[in-house]
């Protein structure tokens, strides 16, 4: 709207604002009625698709072997990354 306190003014704002929001609407209405009359949308979804048999497979569990790390030099490592995270103040063990 303008800021104008004239009649004419606002008559024309409220004009356009109106003609716009039809035309929206009615070009809306057009996209959605379009898709509702397109063939595909019509079939019946038992023949667009079909059953299959769900597969399922599970790995075979590996154990860790954590008694070979050097947990110390880990520590360091990833404390010296976090290091460019200027966010972290402090931590704790």
């Amino acid at each position: 709207m303008g800021i104008d306190a004239h009649y004419d003014s606002l008559r024309q704002d409220l004009w356009i604002a109106t003609d716009q929001a039809f035309k929206e609407a009615v070009e809306t209405y057009s996209r959605k009625t379009s898709l509702s009359q397109q063939p595909w949308r019509a079939l019946p979804i038992s023949t667009t698709s079909r059953r299959v048999e769900p597969v399922q497979h599970i790995d075979p569990l590996v154990p860790s072997d954590w008694s070979n790390r050097n947990w110390e030099q880990e520590a360091r490592d990833t404390s010296a990354a976090l290091r460019a995270f200027p966010q972290i103040y402090e931590s704790a063990g």
